[in-house]
């Protein structure tokens, strides 16, 4: 199977409910890209940016390959082989994990989010990033450096955003 690790972007520049909930009791910082520049998928950038859905009936229509995939598997007219059921189950998976990052309740609508998302193998092979990690509150939580070097400027950032804070101006002049 595969690992998934998700970036979240939101389409509002200035959304307050993204600032009550993502920088905590700190002063946070929205770094603002132009998601036209994000570089295509490739051996260097592994990750494809996608647009979040919150309507039921688009997330429905992301579904039909794996459960295509699934019928076939079921009606294999004789007993499958192990190689065929996991070969099939190898790619209902695949399926699923690359539509699961897309689909967000839609109390959540109003974020217009979208997300970088990237897959590795859990064997070990991917695109070559090493999985990393850092602290969480009660556990470490992996995750990918993308390597921005070979992006250029070609990511886009377009502005830095101070939130809300008491020391607006001091957050401003550490930046």
């Amino acid at each position: 199977l595969t690992s998934t690790y998700v970036t979240s972007f939101c389409a509002a520049e200035d959304l307050l409910s993204m600032w009550r909930s993502y920088p905590g009791a700190n002063t946070g910082y929205a770094l603002c890209f132009d998601p036209t520049a994000f570089p295509q998928r490739s051996v260097a950038w592994p990750g494809r940016l996608v647009r979040c859905l919150y309507n039921e009936a688009e997330k429905a229509a992301k579904l039909p390959a794996a459960l295509h995939r699934l019928g076939r598997l079921l009606t294999i007219p004789d007993t499958p082989t192990k190689e065929q059921r996991d070969r099939t189950a190898w790619e209902i998976s695949l399926d699923l994990q690359t539509v699961s990052p897309q689909f967000k309740h839609g109390h959540f609508h109003e974020e217009r989010e979208w997300r970088l998302v990237c897959h590795t193998r859990s064997d070990g092979r991917h695109s070559g990033l090493p999985v990393c990690y850092r602290s969480g509150q009660s556990s470490l939580i992996p995750y990918l450096a993308l390597p921005l070097e070979h992006c250029g400027n070609a990511l886009g950032l377009s502005a830095i955003m101070v939130g809300p804070s008491p020391h607006q101006r001091e957050s401003a002049t550490a930046l």
